[in-house]
Protein backbone atom coordinates (compact mmCIF):
# COMPACT_ATOMS: atom_id res chain seq x y z
CA UNK A 1 0.00 0.00 0.00
CA UNK A 2 1.11 3.88 -0.72
CA UNK A 3 1.33 6.53 2.31
CA UNK A 4 0.75 9.98 1.18
CA UNK A 5 1.97 12.76 3.48
CA UNK A 6 0.93 16.15 2.70
CA UNK A 7 2.61 19.17 4.51
CA UNK A 8 0.25 22.42 6.05
CA UNK A 9 -1.98 24.49 3.54
CA UNK A 10 -1.72 21.60 0.61
CA UNK A 11 -4.52 22.12 -1.94
CA UNK A 12 -5.44 19.15 -4.21
CA UNK A 13 -7.71 19.88 -7.12
CA UNK A 14 -10.61 17.87 -8.32
CA UNK A 15 -9.96 14.56 -10.38
CA UNK A 16 -6.03 14.37 -9.28
CA UNK A 17 -4.51 11.00 -8.41
CA UNK A 18 -1.99 10.39 -5.92
CA UNK A 19 -0.71 6.55 -5.28
CA UNK A 20 1.97 4.96 -3.85
CA UNK A 21 4.64 6.70 -1.61
CA UNK A 22 4.33 10.58 -1.77
CA UNK A 23 5.35 13.29 0.09
CA UNK A 24 3.82 16.81 -0.77
CA UNK A 25 5.70 19.55 1.01
CA UNK A 26 3.71 23.00 2.15
CA UNK A 27 1.96 25.49 0.48
CA UNK A 28 1.89 23.32 -2.58
CA UNK A 29 -1.07 23.41 -4.93
CA UNK A 30 -1.72 20.32 -7.48
CA UNK A 31 -4.36 21.49 -9.77
CA UNK A 32 -7.04 19.18 -11.54
CA UNK A 33 -6.41 15.96 -13.47
CA UNK A 34 -2.88 15.48 -12.09
CA UNK A 35 -1.34 11.93 -11.51
CA UNK A 36 1.27 11.21 -9.16
CA UNK A 37 3.24 7.98 -8.41
CA UNK A 38 2.33 4.54 -8.78
CA UNK A 39 1.60 1.74 -6.70
CA UNK A 40 4.44 -0.87 -7.93
CA UNK A 41 7.21 1.53 -7.92
CA UNK A 42 9.03 3.74 -5.90
CA UNK A 43 8.26 7.14 -4.08
CA UNK A 44 7.84 10.61 -5.25
CA UNK A 45 8.93 13.55 -3.62
CA UNK A 46 7.27 17.17 -3.93
CA UNK A 47 8.98 19.87 -2.03
CA UNK A 48 7.15 23.01 -0.88
CA UNK A 49 5.85 26.17 -1.93
CA UNK A 50 5.50 24.22 -5.73
CA UNK A 51 2.76 24.92 -8.24
CA UNK A 52 1.74 21.68 -10.51
CA UNK A 53 -0.36 22.52 -12.95
CA UNK A 54 -3.63 20.51 -14.49
CA UNK A 55 -2.82 17.65 -16.42
CA UNK A 56 0.62 16.88 -15.03
CA UNK A 57 1.78 13.18 -14.91
CA UNK A 58 4.89 12.14 -12.26
CA UNK A 59 5.97 8.91 -12.41
CA UNK A 60 7.89 6.90 -9.60
CA UNK A 61 11.51 8.20 -8.06
CA UNK A 62 11.01 11.74 -9.00
CA UNK A 63 12.57 14.46 -6.73
CA UNK A 64 11.47 18.23 -7.28
CA UNK A 65 12.53 20.70 -4.79
CA UNK A 66 10.97 23.22 -3.29
CA UNK A 67 9.39 26.64 -5.18
CA UNK A 68 8.76 24.62 -8.74
CA UNK A 69 6.13 25.78 -10.73
CA UNK A 70 5.14 23.76 -14.01
CA UNK A 71 2.85 24.55 -16.72
CA UNK A 72 -0.04 23.10 -18.05
CA UNK A 73 0.46 19.05 -19.21
CA UNK A 74 3.89 18.24 -18.10
CA UNK A 75 5.28 14.56 -17.94
CA UNK A 76 7.92 13.94 -15.79
CA UNK A 77 10.05 10.15 -16.07
CA UNK A 78 11.24 7.67 -13.34
CA UNK A 79 14.22 8.75 -11.68
CA UNK A 80 13.79 12.54 -12.43
CA UNK A 81 15.51 15.17 -10.37
CA UNK A 82 14.39 18.77 -10.63
CA UNK A 83 16.35 21.08 -8.08
CA UNK A 84 14.84 24.32 -6.39
CA UNK A 85 13.18 27.59 -8.26
CA UNK A 86 12.63 25.48 -11.42
CA UNK A 87 10.08 26.46 -14.08
CA UNK A 88 9.12 23.94 -16.33
CA UNK A 89 7.18 24.82 -19.42
CA UNK A 90 3.81 23.84 -20.78
CA UNK A 91 4.19 20.48 -22.61
CA UNK A 92 7.41 19.55 -21.62
CA UNK A 93 8.64 15.30 -21.28
CA UNK A 94 11.47 15.00 -19.03
CA UNK A 95 13.14 12.07 -19.24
Amino acid sequence: MGKVNLGNRVRISDYSRIEGKVNIGENTIIEDLVRIGNLQKGDVSIGRNCIIRSKCVIYPNVRIGDNVTFGHNVLLRENTVIGKNCVIGTNTVVE
